[in-house]
């Protein structure tokens, strides 16, 4: 898949320049974030450290998925994100929390879109 070549060869690109990739699906369009495609972004995630806005938007990523978004950023130490956006993601109390464990773990993360996931006021 097309995506693939590119999060593989970016993941390997340490001097990469790209600060923002908008990834939600063009309107009445299928999302293109395939397992495999999700797999090579979180790769992509872990290593960049030029990243600064992420749109996920309507991917359907699901708790799963989101999960492993935040784990990805997370696990990157230099990762300057500053904007996420993950609205019409299917996200739940699960995904929630994985979200607030990112949150508390990147400090450059000044903007975060969530609408449209249908999260409540539950919470722990």
């Amino acid at each position: 898949e097309g995506w693939c070549t590119i999060f593989n060869a970016l993941s390997n690109t340490p001097q990469s320049k790209i600060a923002s990739w908008d990834l939600s699906p063009l309107p009445r369009r299928k999302s293109e974030m395939t397992p495999k495609v999700t797999k090579s972004l979180l790769a992509y995630l872990a290593a960049t450290s030029s990243l600064t806005s992420l749109r996920l938007g309507g991917n359907t990523l699901k708790d799963k998925g989101v999960t492993s978004i935040c784990k990805a950023l997370q696990s990157n130490k230099q990762t300057k994100l500053a904007s996420l956006d993950m609205n019409s993601n299917g996200i739940t109390l699960t995904g929630a929390k994985s979200v607030a464990a990112m949150l508390t773990a990147i400090a450059s993360l000044a903007s975060l879109r969530l609408y449209y996931n249908g999260l409540k006021d539950r919470g722990t």
